[in-house]
């Protein structure tokens, strides 16, 4: 007699999918038997909810915690519809969510050639989680009281780090200078949505 199995599944931003094979009796699933531990060990609360069909659990880790998460299913705490009892489940992954930041200046110490520098946390990303282009980091600025010296669609903004921080020439063209980058207008590799960043003359 083949015993029953269940596929855990945790992704790195804690969304957790615990899918049992069709022949399980989803009446012999219980959430409160899955062990969730964090780094150290210690138990982490995390609300399961059954599917439709009984036979998936999804949840997500609390935004608090940081680091490996393991989540277990224990061998025999479920039953096919013979009664076999069900096999271990298991899978363990690095927790990143905590979102990015972006700091945004607009140098005032040297009117004569100024620049913009944009200094994220983190090298900015889509919500796919593929990095921003230099074009692309320009088109999350909203401004007003300056221009880019470059013409081309990027603006003249590059990166000597990798894409965290960027650069590039302006000129301010009279009255008040802002710049500013919304909230959750950009994310970190792990889909993390950032936080906003402005700044003004």
């Amino acid at each position: 007699t083949v015993p029953p199995i269940v596929t855990v599944e945790i992704t790195p931003n804690g969304d957790i999918t615990i899918t049992y094979a069709p022949d399980v009796d989803p009446s012999t699933i219980n959430p409160k038997d899955v062990v969730i531990k964090d780094k150290d060990g210690k138990p982490i609360s995390v609300t399961l909810v059954p599917g439709p069909d009984g036979l998936t659990l999804t949840g997500k880790v609390p935004a608090n915690v940081e680091g490996t998460v393991t989540v277990d299913v224990p061998a025999g705490s479920y039953q096919d519809t013979s009664g076999n009892l069900g096999l271990m489940g298991s899978d363990n992954e690095a927790i990143y969510m905590v979102p990015p930041t972006v700091i945004v200046e607009l140098e005032e110490s040297n009117l004569a050639d100024p620049k913009i520098s944009i200094n994220f946390s983190e090298v900015p990303c889509g919500a796919d989680g593929q990095p921003l282009t230099a074009t692309q980091v320009k088109k999350l600025l909203s401004s007003q009281g300056f221009s880019f010296d470059s013409t081309n669609a990027d603006g003249g903004l590059v990166s000597t780090n990798g894409g965290k921080t960027w650069t590039g020439k302006i000129t301010y063209t009279g009255g008040d200078a802002s710049a500013q980058i919304a909230d959750k207008s950009y994310f970190d590799a792990a889909k993390n949505a950032g936080s906003a960043g402005q700044d003004s003359l």
